[in-house]
């Protein structure tokens, strides 16, 4: 097994269990060890993270830029930009 095989064995068949043929090549290459630790590492982040990063009162909403999320994926940040207006009603003029 090569190391383009193992990532298309983890493209098709993803991370949990690994074929027997993918474990024995990790064991003697550090690339792939790497690999496959950033994956895990990304695809527990992905699992922790909200599906949906939004300011609570998204009246005027017109953007949100910046996101951050911090290395253990316990806490993010965010900014965002809103545009609020006044409506008048103004009633019996002639």
């Amino acid at each position: 097994m090569q190391c383009k095989d193992v990532e298309s064995v983890v493209e098709q068949e993803g991370l949990a269990p690994l074929p027997k043929e993918v474990n024995t090549h990790l064991a003697q290459c550090r690339e792939c060890r790497n690999y496959i630790a950033d994956l895990t590492s990304i695809v527990d982040v992905a699992r922790k993270m909200p599906s949906e990063i939004a300011p609570p009162d998204r009246a005027g909403l017109l953007l949100i830029r910046a996101v951050r999320v911090y290395d253990d994926g316990r806490a993010y940040a965010y900014g965002y930009r809103r545009l609020l207006s006044d409506l008048y009603l103004v009633e019996g003029l002639k």
